[in-house]
């Protein structure tokens, strides 16, 4: 599936030239002033494929399903019952109903088992987050946007009024004692979404999923929206044993975002980021803006900041609750890390507006808000927060 000036006016000979031979030459010359105007733009033409079966298949029968649709959309080609998609954006129409991916397989990026893998533009629209369901049965995570290329561009990809569900990453089997870098690679991360486009979730739920590694619902890369999203009930989960970890600055990523890891641009609005276990939200290196929205109840078993992570990133919350976070470290609300090294500096910078970091509970230092230095502290690296008009109240550090 790898799968478009002026000329002079003033001589007498000219004066003598009849009034409307003038103003006609005037138009000529004006004219040429001017670039011819461009011919109207005309948009790549997308095609609507309407999924027709709640099974999830890849056959040649008379029924259209969703993992035959993204497969059309970004092949361009009939794949089943299924239109072949345009040049442009194409719009997948998703009925009510329960979608269960049941084609089990994984770490393969042509779409035919596992994870539904998208590599060109589209538009997916259910019926509403109540009405229609993507299920991922447990086998993979639900989504895999994959990177563009010199090939292909980066996908641009819109999420509306669906939820998405039980997606889960397979258990990795550790064949080795010693864990480090090398060893934690995203394909265990993103229980719903792995991310490597331009991602926009709007009017959805993500629900009830599952990474072995970090980001319970959501691994972003590259840039990410939310709009009237719940990200909710989403767990990052790790079972290692006989083994050692060596703590790097990639492991400290692993064990967060029990909702979301991103590292690139993020903004959420009118949304929910509640009851999540292995924290809210992990933004690394990132832009994370955050309006009207709400980031509560999520619980870091193992570490830092329940609520929000901020390492080496911009945060910024405007109109927004941080509410009965609980970590097991310190700054259950929010915390801002800054860190630097021999090739590297993060600084982090954290603003906050017209919004209330109200009864979270840290088990070490800073219930509400933390700051920390990391690698090499006193360096180049900063930590500013600025907090205006809101209210830090009730939080609690036990440790």
């Amino acid at each position: 599936m790898l799968p478009s000036r002026l000329a002079r006016f003033a001589s007498p000979a000219m004066l003598a030239v009849r009034p409307y031979r003038v103003a006609l030459l005037l138009l000529v010359f004006l004219a040429a002033l001017c670039p011819a105007a461009a011919p109207p733009q005309v948009l790549a033409a997308g095609t609507t494929i309407t999924v027709t079966t709640t099974a999830d298949e890849m056959n040649d029968n008379d029924t259209c399903s969703l993992r035959e649709a993204v497969d059309a959309a970004g092949s361009n080609q009939a794949v089943g019952a299924c239109p072949a998609g345009g040049s442009g954006v194409d719009l997948i129409i998703l009925p009510a109903g329960t979608y269960t991916l049941s084609l089990a397989g994984a770490h393969e990026d042509y779409n035919l088992t596992g994870d539904l893998d998208v590599v060109a533009s589209m538009r997916i629209e259910g019926a509403g987050a109540a009405q229609t369901i993507i299920d991922g049965g447990g086998i993979d995570r639900i989504f895999d946007i994959t990177f563009g290329d010199a090939h292909w561009p980066t996908p641009d990809v819109t999420i509306s009024g669906v939820t998405l569900r039980h997606g889960a990453n397979p258990v990795p089997t550790w064949s080795w004692d010693i864990l480090t870098n090398a060893a934690w690679p995203s394909r265990y991360s993103g229980g719903a979404i792995r991310n490597a486009g331009r991602l926009v979730i709007e009017h959805s739920v993500i629900s009830g999923n599952q990474a072995q590694i970090n980001g319970g619902a959501i691994l972003s890369v590259t840039a990410l929206t939310l709009t009237d999203t719940q990200v909710t009930g989403n767990v990052v989960r790790l079972d290692v044993t006989d083994s050692v970890l060596i703590a790097t600055i990639d492991l400290v990523a692993a064990l967060r975002g029990g909702a979301i890891v991103a590292q690139d641009q993020v903004t959420i609005s009118q949304s929910a980021i509640d009851d999540n276990l292995g924290g809210g939200i992990f933004n690394v290196v990132g832009s994370l803006a955050i309006s009207n929205s709400s980031v509560s109840r999520n619980q870091a078993s193992s570490g830092d900041g329940a609520g929000i992570y901020n390492l080496g990133g911009t945060l910024t919350l405007s109109g927004s609750q941080i509410a009965a976070n609980t970590s097991a470290g310190g700054g259950a609300g929010v915390v801002g890390v800054s860190t630097s090294g021999s090739d590297y500096t993060y600084s982090s910078a954290i603003t906050i507006a017209d919004s209330s970091i109200t009864g979270n509970q840290a088990g070490g230092s800073g219930g509400g808000i933390l700051l920390l230095e990391g690698a090499n502290p006193g360096a180049k690296a900063t930590n500013a927060l600025t907090i205006t008009n809101s209210l830090v109240l009730d939080d609690q550090a036990i440790g």
